[in-house]
Order: C-alpha cells, then structure tokens, then sequence
C-alpha cells in the first residue's frame, strides 16, 4: 500500500486501488492520495466484503496503523479493515489510526478495530511504614513501706496494648529506689 501511495504521488494520480490481502505496514496517508480496497488483481470491480483488505500495521510504531499528519486536502479511506496495532513497545497502546490536524480525510466502508494493549508498567514498590504504638499505661503507685530502708525497687506498669504483637506501647518507668544509705 506504500508502494502504491508513493507512486501515486510521483506520478500525480489521485486512486490507489488495493487488491484483497492483509497488509503488515504502517500506512502513511498523503493528501490527495485516496484509497479504495477490494479489489482482485486484474478486476476493476471493487467488492470490498469478498475481497478484504487489511492493514493490520507493525507492532512498535511510532503513531499506530494508518496515520494522517496534516491532511487538508479531500483524502478518501475506503474499503478497508484497519486494525491497530502495538505502539511504543510491550507497555504501550493499541492504536488502529492517528490523524493529526487532518480536517481532510473521509472514511467509507471501513471497519476499525483495536487489539489489546501492552501490559502495564510495574508499580513502585512500598514503603516500609512505622506506626506509633499507643503510650504506655501509667507506672505503679508508690509504696509506703514503714520498714527500714533496703535496696528495693519497683517496676512501671506495662505498655498499653497495640492493633497487633508489633505495635505494644512501652511499659512505663520504674519507680524509685529506696535509700538506705
């Protein structure tokens, strides 16, 4: 179909007829340059149901299957079976026709479909996140003792529990010392 479109420009001939087949290209429209599929080699009768043609474009191009870029010009599509195809690597769109200030173009009898899309991207991984665990519950009361004085201690009370194992407060202070000296 390139071929026919540049040859059509080179010799300033407005049709392109496309016999049946599917066509594995990126399709560049010109303005001007109209195409008509359905035919059969050696037959000007077009019947573009029996006689399909497809343009299934080239996975990683760089705008899709058919592109038009600026096309002001009366441009006819017809005939045809566009299917999209995979741009920008495994990650990309699926794209079938891009047409870019291309006011120009008229499609007839053309069937589009879209394929599917690259995978996505891989997302970022997370990141490690800290919860605060509840304050602890408070420390003991102090005891009176009316004995003589050691070396005794008491603990704090214990931290308050969390959601989970991992998010315990801290127990509290210990409380203070008798002094014996």
């Amino acid at each position: 179909i390139s071929a026919g479109i540049s040859i059509a420009m080179t010799n300033n001939i407005s049709d392109v007829k496309i016999i049946a087949g599917t066509y594995n290209e990126v399709v560049t429209l010109q303005a001007g340059v109209n195409l008509y599929g359905g035919y059969t080699l050696g037959s000007l009768d077009q019947n573009a149901t029996t006689n399909q043609v497809i343009i299934s474009g080239v996975n990683g191009a760089t705008y899709g299957s058919v592109v038009g870029l600026s096309i002001a010009k009366e441009t006819i599509i017809n005939g045809l079976r566009i299917n999209g195809c995979l741009i920008g690597g495994s990650t990309g769109n699926n794209i079938a026709i891009y047409l870019r200030n291309s006011s120009g173009i008229t499609f007839q009898n053309v069937e589009i479909y879209g394929g599917t899309a690259g995978n996505g991207a891989n997302g970022s991984s997370g990141n490690n996140q800290t919860v605060a665990a509840a304050s602890g519950s408070a420390g003991t009361t102090a005891q009176r003792f009316s004995t003589s004085c050691d070396d005794s201690a008491f603990s704090g009370g214990s931290g308050a529990s969390g959601a989970t194992a991992l998010q315990k407060g801290y127990d509290g202070g210990d409380g203070g010392k008798m002094d014996y000296n």
